[in-house]
């Protein structure tokens, strides 16, 4: 499984999560149609890396993904940050581990809804 794979099981699996989006979890950018109704999720792998041991095993993967929690009003983008913040710091026995590195307030002037785009370093065991 790869690391957005994972990140998007676990924020479908997430009971906050869902509750706010249901379904609405998106990989590099929203539906251009009517399907893209607000609250949603957007994931972006931004860069990474892999790291095999010398000794074999497992091999590691540390993408930075950038999440965008998205919604019509400023409390309902940070609410949802909040909840997949919660989500992706849990490990749970995922084999992904998501570090918080920053995250910024933004609007998006032609639609007037609000994001907070966060950027995660993640740890991730390839299976």
């Amino acid at each position: 499984m790869t690391s957005e794979e994972s990140i998007y099981s676990m924020l479908a699996a997430d009971a906050a999560v869902a509750a706010i989006v249901g379904s609405r979890i998106y990989p590099l950018r929203m539906p251009d149609d009517e399907n893209a109704v607000l609250p949603s999720v957007v994931y972006t792998r931004v860069s990474g890396a892999r790291a095999t041991p010398m000794a074999g095993g497992a091999t590691l993967e540390n993408p930075r993904i950038q999440v965008d929690s998205w919604a019509t009003t400023y409390a309902g983008a940070k609410a949802l940050s909040e909840a997949v913040r919660a989500a992706l710091e849990e490990t749970g026995g995922t084999g992904l581990k998501a570090i918080l590195l920053s995250d910024s307030d933004l609007m998006d002037d032609e639609t007037g809804d609000y994001r907070v785009s966060m950027d995660f370093s993640v740890w991730h065991r390839l299976t």
